[in-house]
């Protein structure tokens, strides 16, 4: 439907995906009149019909406030003070305070060496177990290699539902009176000091600044008036099913990030046995596996979403799944099929492209958890032309090839 008769927006927020719905509550709520334009999760069956796809349909994703650097545990704990709000706003629970376990077989993994900073800077507390053996007494379910040493983060740290948290980005954006459509922008435009943006069936809206969050999708439509530096890769995940006791038996057993490094396989995450819609038990896994696809057009994307051939890699899912829980008894598994977003140097590309052109994409693996402080970040840049005090622009420069 054409809105023009509703006038300018002062935001348009292109992608409804985790960033996209958290920039535009954030924008919204702070009295902006925005507009969000995004298709809606595509029926399993309608796959082809469909022109972008998004990874976040989906149940569990690591949710930690301690990240990698400064960088990203400020992203971290800023989404993680908005949640309780979130939740209680929109009625709907996303998070899960199961804690988060982080592991690392190499002896001079930087993520420990500055724990001890960004704990005290934040007021995070967590428990160092210094080897396999003290690993194995907490945690008797996972098995990881001798030369293992963890890091226990608890509550709020756990995992979060994608799925439901952008419900309930949307529902509060909505309350707010916040705009949907329900579509698939194709281009952005500049008519005088105004942004038009269109869609693929011709309707054409008008604001006065434009906000891109729309993952790999924002590399490909006609949004940007350049090619960013980021590569697009396949991410394969299994979901073994367990029976509703094992679940059960499970239900505090923490997030895990193990960054075990082999030639076929890495960076392994699990996030414990969750009830699926089909109303059965999975426990995800997911990795980097040696056999990831790297995408280059939007039909390559589509043909990996639609009918990838997941099942390629089961085999090899099931065997790490194995390595790092030998005793879990599984009824039954199946592959999932995501896509992950890298960028040049590692960072959410956040930042301003032109006059009135925002960009925020980029999760690099890490992105759900902290999407609603990316979404915040953004929405602060939108409106005032700075990323929020404490945060270094540098560190997420956008880079074009």
């Amino acid at each position: 439907r054409d809105m023009s008769t509703q006038g300018v927006f002062d935001c348009i927020v292109i992608g409804r995906g985790l960033m996209g719905a958290a920039a535009a509550r954030h924008l919204q709520q702070s009295g902006w009149t925005v507009l969000a334009i995004g298709p809606d999760e595509p029926q399993p069956d309608r796959l082809e019909e469909s022109t972008v796809f998004a990874s976040h349909y989906d149940q569990a994703r690591v949710l930690r406030q301690l990240g990698q650097d400064d960088d990203w545990t400020w992203l971290n704990t800023q989404a993680m003070k908005g949640f309780e709000t979130l939740q209680r706003q929109s009625g709907t629970q996303f998070c899960h305070p199961v804690g988060s376990l982080y592991v690392s077989p190499q002896q001079d993994d930087p993520y420990f060496s500055q724990l001890p900073s960004a704990s005290e800077q934040h007021q995070i507390p967590y428990t160092i177990y210094e080897d396999a053996d003290a690993l194995h007494k907490a945690f008797p379910s996972f098995h990881f290699v001798s030369s293992s040493k963890g890091m226990l983060e608890g509550a709020p740290a756990g995992h979060i539902h994608p799925r439901m948290l952008v419900k309930a980005q949307m529902k509060v954006f909505t309350e707010a009176g916040g705009s949907i459509v329900n579509n698939v922008a194709s281009s952005v435009r500049s008519i005088d000091k105004e942004k038009v943006v269109t869609c693929l069936d011709g309707s054409s809206y008008r604001a006065k600044n434009v906000l891109v969050a729309a993952g790999l999708f924002s590399h490909f439509m006609d949004l940007l008036p350049g090619t960013l530096d980021v590569v697009l890769e396949s991410e394969t995940i299994i979901l073994a099913e367990v029976t509703p006791q094992i679940a059960d038996e499970m239900k505090t057993l923490p997030s895990l990030l193990y960054e075990i490094d082999e030639p076929l396989f890495n960076g392994v995450y699990l996030i414990r046995p969750l009830q699926y819609p089909d109303g059965r038990y999975y426990l995800k896994m997911g990795c980097n596996l040696e056999g990831d696809q790297f995408f280059t057009s939007l039909d390559e994307i589509k043909r990996w979403f639609v009918k990838g051939d997941s099942e390629a890699q089961h085999h090899l899912l099931r065997e790490v799944l194995a390595l790092v829980m030998p005793t879990l008894p599984i009824v039954s598994s199946r592959t999932g099929r995501c896509a992950i977003v890298r960028t040049a140097h590692r960072k959410p590309f956040i930042g301003q492209v032109d006059d009135g052109l925002f960009l925020t994409m980029g999760g690099n693996g890490y992105g759900a958890m902290c999407s609603d402080g990316l979404g915040f970040v953004a929405s602060t840049l939108v409106q005032t032309g700075r990323l929020p005090e404490g945060l270094d622009e540098a560190a997420f420069k956008i880079q074009w090839v």
